[in-house]
Formats: C-alpha cells, structure tokens, sequence
C-alpha cells in the first residue's frame, strides 16, 4: 500500500491530501525510460567496441590459425619450388647432355599462363594478398611439374 502525502494548508489551517495528476506521472515516466534507454544504448556501444564476444574470439582465433595455416603452405610450396628448380638443372646439364637431347626452353619449363584474372573470387578479403600469392605458387608449380 502506497503511502499518502499531504501537505499543510495555512489557510484553513488543516492538512489536504497530495493528488498528482496524470499527465505529470506520465511525463516523469517518460523521462526516466528515455533516460535509461539512452544510458543502455551509449553502454552497449561503449562494451561493444572495446570487449569482444565468444563467438567474435573464436572468429579471430580461427583466422590467425588460417594465417598461420597459409604461411605454412607457402614455405612448403617454396621448398618445392626449390626441388623443382634442382631436377631442372639437372636435366639441363647432367640428362640433357648424355642423351643428346635439345635444351628445354625456359618458356616451356615455366609453361605461364596469363590474359584473364583467375583469383577476382579471391580480391576483396583482409588477407586477400596471402591467399592470392598462395594460390598462384600452387598453380604455377602445378604447370611446372
């Protein structure tokens, strides 16, 4: 039960009761929600910039772990590009020379390719350039071998 207010009135020298009105309860209680509306929303924007999720976490966990992932492909992709290079010297000077066969050109070693971007799908993400740069290694050791 609510507790009643009142108020001394001097002239006839008795106390009234307090009746508020409507409009004014309302009007407070818009004032109080749109206050703590406008206080969760600020909170939430601050939170949400400085303090990631669960599911952000992971995301970015798993991200690095894809990084990481591609950097390790490289090396591996890089050393056979190595072992790709020594079997070409070798049948350059050691095969080429005791069967008498003609040199191989180097344009037909390399056997390019080019005239149409092949990784458009690829452009346009955060690591785009790691993923790129992998992807052409792979395809040019792949027409090498």
């Amino acid at each position: 039960m609510a507790k009643e207010k009142f108020y001394y009135d001097s002239d006839t020298l008795s106390y009234r009761k307090v009746e508020r009105k409507k409009s004014k309860v309302f009007t407070y209680f818009m004032l109080f929600f749109s206050a703590a509306a406008l206080f969760g929303f600020f909170s939430y924007v601050v939170v949400s910039q400085y303090i990631d999720s669960p599911k952000e976490k992971a995301l970015k966990r798993e991200n690095e772990n894809l990084k990481y992932r591609y950097e390790y492909l490289n090396n591996r992709i890089g050393l056979a590009e190595k072992v790709m290079q020594n079997l070409a010297d070798r049948d350059e000077n050691i095969y080429r020379i005791h069967f008498e066969a003609n040199p191989v050109s180097e344009a037909q070693r390399k056997a390019g390719f080019g005239g149409v971007n092949r990784y458009k799908k690829l452009e346009g993400f955060e690591n785009s350039e790691l993923i790129t740069a992998t992807a052409k290694k792979t395809d040019k050791l792949l027409k090498e071998i």
